[in-house]
């Protein structure tokens, strides 16, 4: 896991699609978290990743980009933790700790 992520500070790019960057916070974008439930709504009606990203694209949804869904697109986003709440986070007083011991392991202490 890189660093940034252990100490809990986004690793820069884009958010997840569902999500933005506010104040270096990820926080819910409301127009992409309904395609993204929807996503999940299809994917378990049709069982098919395929299927779903052609019923999204019929539907005229896009991504971020404005490009097509593909069932790689997909399977990103049905894999990816961050929608269930699981995020890699540590809590604050277990930061300092670990600031520390990673600036001491990177200077050869």
């Amino acid at each position: 896991m890189p660093i940034r992520a252990k100490l809990g500070k986004p690793f820069g790019g884009q958010a997840i699609f569902g999500y933005s960057w506010r104040n270096k916070e990820d926080v819910i974008n409301e127009s992409e978290a309904s395609i993204r439930k929807l996503i999940c709504e299809i994917f378990l009606r049709t069982r098919r990743k395929k299927t779903t990203a052609d019923e999204l694209n019929k539907l005229g949804y896009r991504t971020r980009k404005g490009a097509l869904f593909s069932d790689t697109t997909v399977t990103r986003l049905l894999r990816d933790t961050t929608a269930k709440g699981e995020r890699p986070t540590i809590p604050k007083s277990e930061k300092r700790e670990s600031v520390l011991y990673l600036s001491k392991k990177v200077n050869g202490s």
